[in-house]
């Protein structure tokens, strides 16, 4: 087989930004469009963008509904990843170890793209609950002044 050439600078694309009719070729003719075409990485930021402002706009039972929701995630993710490299390695990681440092940082990676994959339903979830902490948390232990 023949080596294939490594990416460069030059050949890679920039989907950082939206490609303008003059760039944009499907199967090697030009789109006879003038939409922007975005990636699907955008189209997620911006419905991130959306469940935050959502969770801001319910002000202070927004805050502890995604509080609550991340706590969970993060007490719950944190010892499954422990004990999984516990498991697959056979001990703890050893920090002065650079084998052990190398395994852990490519689960720490993996775990990254887990938790970001799931970042959408950690905020649905805090949406769907804003309701049930307003009525049982907020209304209870910070209720408005009366106005006299």
């Amino acid at each position: 087989p023949l080596p294939l050439p490594l990416p460069s600078s030059n050949n890679r694309l920039n989907r950082s930004k939206p490609c303008s009719n003059s760039e944009l070729f499907i199967f090697g003719k030009k789109a006879e469009t003038t939409e922007e075409v975005t990636t699907t990485t955008e189209e997620e930021e911006t419905e991130s963008a959306k469940g935050f402002a959502a969770i801001k706009a319910a002000g202070k039972a927004g805050a502890i509904s995604l509080f609550l929701w991340e706590a969970a995630f993060w007490i719950i993710a944190v010892p499954i990843v422990s004990v999984g490299y516990k498991e697959t390695t056979g001990h703890w990681p050893d920090f002065a170890d650079k084998n052990d440092l190398a395994i852990l940082g490519a689960e720490v990676v993996a775990f990254a793209n887990v938790a970001r994959f799931a970042l959408p339903l950690r905020i649905g979830l805090a949406i769907t609950t804003i309701p049930w902490v307003q009525g049982n948390v907020v209304d209870r232990f910070w209720p408005e002044a009366e106005e006299e």
